[in-house]
């Protein structure tokens, strides 16, 4: 008999290490992710055994799904988030079940826990009938090392530990309002598996990079001030060069700063729009997490062509609905009723596409000025996760 359950015992513990280091780890890497995985699950606060869920029969685990806890950026407010990690069965035991089983379980505790939000890159189509959608598009970024002025010589010093406080002031300070953003605490950098390979840092921004065969990747970059992305350029040209390497590659969004800084130097940027694949979301809370993007929601309409009106909007979707004044005390008052699914009010909220082209998927259509007000509540934009965060 198959039993779901979270893990308790230090058995399922190396069980689910087992699992989880055959599949993910590079080649040569089982030992390594075998070994940081145990200790997680004893000291790690974002990696609890509560928030892992497997299939076991008898004393053998079939399967697994583990949540891992975030706090995510919406602009700029921080919403709890479950990230979906590494939903795993064991091949013999493929289409049994046992995945649904499980995250059935984990949506369930997570509702609970009052997580607002559940995210994760997950197998394409799979998670479609758990009311998942994407909420990202794929960003890369492609540039001639040789189109750039190359630094005679380096002038950023590698990250030490007693940089990295310096370094999260810089990510948080670079990273204000963009959607997408994991919250970083020194905490949490400590327990990050997949940091840059490579760190420079100066005094106004770092950047964070790896050789892979045939080109250099630029992992991670930020600044408190824009000069520091010429400085970047040229530093990413000299590594790459010293290595007779002449691309590089980021993933990064079009409006970040350091991709206008690229287009001088000719950079390509391509943005892929995924169906049912890249990174997914579900709104866990609907009434919590609108609650909790009203400021973001009032800022946004204050700064609007509305700026004296009081809107009443009405949220629904197909599980729950929500309601919220703005802007009160407006000398005029202005209604606003929607319904839409779920996965529709998701991509609304990470502002993965336009508000008209959500609603006509729907078969939505507003007039002028009720679609007009909605447009500046959710605004189209470029959501985004920096690769390290992307457990």
């Amino acid at each position: 008999m198959v039993e779901i359950k979270t893990v308790t015992t230090q058995d399922e513990v190396e069980q689910v290490a087992h699992l989880t280091a055959q599949v993910f780890p590079k080649k040569g890497e089982y030992n390594k992710v075998y070994r940081f995985l145990k200790y997680a699950y004893q000291e790690c606060p974002y990696m609890i055994k509560e928030h892992c869920w497997i299939a076991k029969d008898r004393d053998k685990v079939l399967a697994k799904l583990q949540i891992v806890d975030f706090l995510m950026q919406i602009d700029d407010v921080s919403i709890k988030t479950g990230w979906v990690n590494a939903l795993l069965v064991v091949p013999e035991h493929w289409g049994k079940g046992y995945p649904d089983l499980l995250i059935l379980e984990a949506y369930a505790t997570m509702e609970k826990e009052e997580y607002d939000l559940s995210l994760g890159y997950g197998i394409r189509d799979y998670y479609r009938h758990w009311k998942v959608t994407p909420i990202m598009p794929a960003y890369d970024l492609i540039l001639d090392a040789k189109k750039i002025p190359k630094c005679q010589r380096r002038t950023m010093a590698s990250l030490q530990n007693s940089d990295v406080e310096q370094l999260l002031r810089i990510y948080h300070q670079s990273n204000i309002g963009r959607t997408g953003i994991i919250v970083r605490s020194p905490t949490l950098w400590n327990w990050m598996p997949g940091k840059p390979e490579n760190i420079l840092i100066k005094k106004n921004g770092y950047l964070g990079y790896r050789f892979k065969s045939d080109f250099l990747e630029l992992q991670e970059i930020g600044a408190e001030d824009i000069s520091f992305y010429e400085d970047a350029l040229r530093e990413l040209s000299f590594l790459a060069q010293e290595k007779g390497i002449s691309r590089i590659l980021a993933t990064i969004p079009p409006d970040h700063p350091f991709s206008h800084a690229a287009i001088h130097y000719g950079a390509i940027v391509k943005i892929e729009y995924k169906t049912m694949q890249g990174c997914l979301g579900r709104i866990i809370h609907f009434p919590s997490l609108m609650k909790k993007l009203a400021p973001v929601l009032e800022k946004r309409w204050k700064d609007s062509c509305f700026l004296d009106v009081e809107i009443h909007l009405q949220f629904r979707s197909e599980e729950s609905e929500c309601s919220l004044v703005l802007n009160q005390g407006g000398k005029r008052i202005a209604d606003l009723s929607i319904h839409l699914f779920l996965a529709s009010f998701t991509q609304m909220v990470f502002g993965y596409k336009s508000v008209e082209q959500i609603l006509a998927e729907q078969g939505v259509y507003l007039d002028k000025t009720p679609l007009q007000m909605l447009q500046i509540l959710f605004p189209n934009g470029y959501p985004f996760t920096w690769l390290a965060d992307r457990v």
